[in-house]
């Protein structure tokens, strides 16, 4: 149950969206209702759709410190300098392009 006190913006922010049901919230006998289950599988593909224009949208190379260089496609190389040494070793390098498939 959403408490009475916060009922009220519950109710304001679902009526901006389609039906408040698809997101879990109800009007049941004593009050308004909310599932989180439902409201989390309706809110998760949202929110990643969101942050994933949000970042199509952002000029990168206007944030401090950025550098514009390739992205890495896989591990480093084995002799590349490492910050912190055997992260990286020969077997793990080996291991992790096995998974990716390189």
């Amino acid at each position: 149950m959403v408490p009475d006190r916060e009922a009220a913006q519950v109710r304001a922010v679902a009526q901006r969206y389609p039906p408040a049901h698809s997101f879990g919230i109800e009007e049941i006998g004593s009050g308004l209702a909310l599932r989180p289950e439902v409201l989390c599988e309706a809110i998760v593909p949202w929110a990643i759709a969101t942050l994933d224009g949000l970042m199509a949208g952002t000029d990168v190379t206007r944030l401090p410190g950025a550098l514009r260089q390739p992205l890495r496609t896989g591990p480093p190389p084995d002799d590349e300098e490492q910050i912190a040494p055997g992260i990286f070793a020969a077997k793990t390098s080996q291991r992790l392009r096995l998974l990716a498939g390189l």
